[in-house]
């Protein structure tokens, strides 16, 4: 049972050490709530338990470990990728990625993504030609 992950669903509005505090103080008893400041009666073990062991929890918990586990992957992928992304294909991408938006919206690009457009096309011919000279 991991308290501070309850406490966190249980009072989403509350924030450690400000509301709470969770301690462990290593003596085999496992962690204990030491410090409580919110103006609900603190919880019970056999209540943090029971959290612990509902469904909705177990839910809560999935969705919040995916989203972690998302950005962090989303941020590994942008350090080892995207850094070695020319500027150009960058645009290019995110222009791409635009025209794709627009059109499922059926909207009108605005002229911006024209101008947005030409730089990449710029950008892409420009490191293309980089590349060869290498």
């Amino acid at each position: 049972m991991q308290i501070p992950i309850i406490l966190q669903y249980k009072f989403p509005g509350g924030e450690s050490p400000t509301d709470w505090e969770v301690h462990d103080d290593s003596n085999g008893k496992g962690p204990y709530i030491k410090v409580w400041n919110l103006p609900d009666p603190q919880p019970t073990e056999a209540e943090l338990q029971a959290v612990w062991d509902s469904p909705e929890f177990q839910v809560w918990d999935g969705r919040r470990k995916g989203t972690y586990i998302d950005r962090q992957t989303e941020a590994a992928i942008n350090a080892a990728v995207h850094a070695e992304t020319p500027v150009g294909e960058q645009l290019g991408v995110h222009r791409n990625a635009l025209v794709i938006l627009f059109n499922a919206l059926g909207l009108e690009p605005p002229e911006d993504l024209a101008h947005l457009n030409e730089a990449a096309i710029a950008a892409i011919e420009d490191g293309q030609a980089k590349k060869e000279a290498l």
